[in-house]
């Protein structure tokens, strides 16, 4: 519609305007409400996302929290990456960001992909894999970004009552042009919360999403692809690879 604003213009009120809906047959919700969902929408890129976040506050309020689905890998079937384990603490990792500051990861496990089968789950309901999201909404991040927080941080209102409903449970906003601040981008972001986004993605099976500018959906790929490599010791290829699997 933003292309042809002069003939909406001339329009009147009855006429007929042809269109069609294209459908985006990857870019919905998760069916297991319980794994993450990183969410990156800069602008006018946050439009699907909010959709995102209401239909989590529709669920939280009107159904109970879901289990976990179980995933039944073969090891012939399952990606084999090879990954190290998350840095044993924060004080190794080359990030700064405070969150990391104060946790430690010593135990943290290792990030190659957890198999689990329904006599797994029969057998033993008590593991750590299922216990920690059992009957819980799964995480929702998002990466906002926009020039400054006067101007045109939409949805700020809606995006803070999200939250403290539990359907959204972090938002950072990326503010370029905020005064006596540094500029940053929601790649920056990412970044500074590079840690957990990378256990989101490989331990816990997270679902990344991008909306946006294309050059800009480019750059964040880009920074999720040297993020992998540097805290999951992948491969180039490899990390150019783990987004499409």
């Amino acid at each position: 519609m933003a292309f042809a604003p002069h003939g909406l213009n001339s329009l009147q009120p009855g006429d007929k305007v042809p269109c069609y809906v294209r459908q985006a047959h990857t870019f919905h919700m998760p069916e297991d409400g319980t794994v993450p969902v990183i969410m990156v929408g800069p602008g006018t890129g946050i439009a699907p996302f909010r959709s995102f976040w209401q239909q989590r506050q529709f669920d939280i309020a009107n159904t109970s929290a879901p289990r976990p689905k179980t995933l039944d890998f073969t090891p012939d079937s399952s990606p084999q990456i090879r990954r190290r384990n998350f840095a044993a603490s924060a004080a190794d990792s080359p990030d700064s960001s405070p969150r990391m500051q104060q946790r430690n990861f010593a135990n943290s496990p290792s990030l190659k992909r957890q198999i689990f089968t329904e006599k797994d789950r029969d057998e033993d309901a008590n593991t750590n894999a299922l216990t920690s999201s059992f009957g819980k909404w799964g995480e929702m991040l998002l990466f906002f970004g926009c020039r400054n927080s006067t101007q045109d941080y939409i949805y700020k209102d809606e995006m803070a009552q999200a939250k403290d409903e539990g359907a959204l449970t972090e938002v950072w906003a990326a503010l370029s042009r905020e005064p006596e601040q540094p500029k940053r981008y929601v790649q920056d972001m990412l970044k500074l919360e590079a840690f957990d986004v990378c256990e989101k993605l490989l331990t816990q099976q997270g679902h990344f999403y991008v909306c946006g500018d294309v050059s800009m959906a480019e750059d964040v790929c880009r920074t999720l692809q040297t993020l992998l490599q540097e805290y999951a010791a992948m491969s180039q290829q490899e990390a150019q690879e783990t987004p499409t699997t």
